[in-house]
């Protein structure tokens, strides 16, 4: 009995030791993780850049400001690095109007509003800052404004002034920006600060760096395998 209880005593400490010493990111190697989380899109950056073309008919900054959900799934390949992919859902300004003539002496034309839809890919390296929490740098690319599809119909005159034919084109407000973020995750919540970036947005007549940035909130609901 005696030399049981010795053994007991031995082994019990050691045992504490080795389990404090563990490392909470070796136990999400090779897993894949759920998540669902909310994002709100800040006024883009610079405010006011190049000269809209002439079927434009919205607003850049409403368009892209504002409340987005989403829900993600994230895989650690190393206890650091992570590959990750989401898809965002947002109700948003299409265009100010459909461009018809208002058939009355006084009156507004309605905007249209849209469920845009974004696909985002991204690469996430963690380093751990505390005993159960981490910070992490995101790069990534994403495909955002999904189902933002229209139709714009431009008149062609002859040298009279009179309509010949009309030009229908079918358009659209979709970007492939860069995804630039920080982020701090403790558990199973984190927060990150971020911004969409390109040179090609949908807007203007010429190429200009177009930025979003963003702040995200986002919750682990568990693992999947």
């Amino acid at each position: 009995m005696n030399k049981l209880l010795t053994t007991l005593l031995l082994i019990i400490p050691f045992t504490f030791i080795f389990a404090q010493e563990v490392d909470f990111r070796e136990q999400r190697k090779g897993k894949l993780f759920f998540s669902v989380g909310t994002e709100y899109r800040i006024t883009p950056l610079p405010v006011e850049l190049g000269t809209l073309p002439e079927f434009s008919r919205t607003n850049p900054d409403r368009q892209n400001s504002g409340a987005a959900f989403y829900y993600g799934l994230k895989f650690f390949a190393t206890k650091n690095f992570s590959l990750g992919f989401s898809h965002s859902i947002r109700y948003t300004l299409l265009n100010n109007g459909q461009g018809t003539d208002i058939p009355v002496d006084f009156g507004v034309e309605e905007s249209v509003y849209k469920l845009f839809m974004g696909y985002h890919f991204y690469l996430d390296y963690h380093v751990k800052v505390f005993k159960e929490a981490e910070l992490f740098a995101r790069i990534g690319i994403s495909m955002i404004n999904t189902n933002s599809n229209f139709i714009y119909k431009e008149p062609v005159y002859d040298n009279n002034g009179e309509v010949l034919v009309h030009i229908v084109s079918n358009l659209n407000y979709i970007m492939y920006p860069k995804n630039f973020a920080i982020g701090f995750k403790k558990n199973k919540f984190e927060a990150l600060i971020g911004m969409y970036a390109t040179n090609d947005p949908p807007y203007f007549t010429e190429s200009v760096m177009y930025m979003i940035p963003y702040i995200n909130l986002n919750y682990t609901i568990g693992k999947l395998f």
